[in-house]
């Protein structure tokens, strides 16, 4: 640096250095680590579980995580782990047998001081008014609707749902507190295309208090249900959830399913054990019962 601030010698100067490409044999494991966190996170006092379904389950969430670990696992192989895993969790009974214990929640709003897991988390308040439980609301939020989604890693099929309100504010008033009861609500599936529709001839809509109301529809076959809460109004006033259970089977149950089920572990038999390394071929064994 001279006495006038310029420098002796001169360089260059890099702001930004893009690369473009692909990786090739990139495996994915997204889905797989998802599902392990699931089971993991079961409640299974909510399961009436036999001892060889408690088995079951743990046989598969090692196999799951020992496929994770595996630096050299293949796709199928990570695929193969994660679907299994989660037909077996959504397989396993619960007392009413409500399938929203094992569904992933999402809404729209949730207040900061309420909790979203509250609606599938198996307590239900004596009445509606301003119980002292967890329980999920939406004070805050300036909407017209608000909406509470359950997603599921494989197809259910779905025939119909039960929902308990609450509110606040004056008692047997439904509409004078910040959570009121909802104008009018609906239940929508998400479809094979993306898209959400109304579930097909729901019996009825009701909005009572101190009570689950119960609505029944025709069969769907879906990996996703949201219910859609209109308010009173357009406004910072919210709505509010005790629990909401969802009824139906999963998909696999039936026989088409088990007949993928029954095709994938074909291809597994079909797998030469040779062209694997002990650890890598470890869960087709696992699939075969061998």
């Amino acid at each position: 640096m001279n006495c006038c601030g310029i420098p002796k010698k001169l360089g260059n100067g890099v702001i930004e250095w893009k690369v473009y490409g692909y990786a090739e044999n990139v495996i994915d494991k997204t889905l797989l680590k998802k599902t392990i966190d699931s089971a993991n996170a079961l409640d299974l006092t909510k399961y009436e579980l036999t001892e060889e379904d408690k088995a079951a389950l743990t046989e598969a969430i090692q196999e799951a995580v020992t496929v994770n670990d595996n630096k050299e696992a293949t796709q199928e192989e990570v695929d193969f782990a994660a679907a299994k895993l989660a037909r077996i969790m959504s397989s396993l009974p619960t007392a009413d047998g409500n399938l929203a214990y094992g569904a992933a929640v999402s809404t729209s709003y949730v207040s900061s001081w309420e909790k979203l897991s509250a609606v599938n988390d198996g307590k239900v308040p004596e009445k509606s008014f301003n119980p002292g439980i967890a329980r999920y609301g939406t004070w805050g939020n300036a909407s017209a609707y608000e909406t509470v989604t359950y997603t599921w890693s494989q197809d259910m099929k779905l025939t119909g749902a039960d929902i308990y309100f609450w509110y606040d504010g004056e008692e047997n008033n439904y509409t004078s507190g910040g959570i009121k009861a909802p104008k009018s609500y609906k239940y929508e599936y998400l479809d094979a295309d993306g898209n959400w529709k109304e579930m097909p001839n729901p019996s009825a809509y009701d909005v009572e208090m101190d009570k689950f109301n119960n609505t029944t529809f025709d069969e769907v076959t879906t990996k996703a249900i949201r219910v859609t809460l209109n308010k009173q109004a357009n406004d910072g006033q919210g709505v509010g959830i005790m629990e909401w259970k969802v009824y139906g089977t999963a998909k696999y149950a039936d026989e088409a399913a088990k007949a993928e089920l029954e095709k994938a572990v074909k291809n597994a038999e079909a797998e030469e054990e040779s062209l694997y390394t002990e650890e890598s071929f470890a869960p087709f064994k696992a699939a075969l019962g061998k």
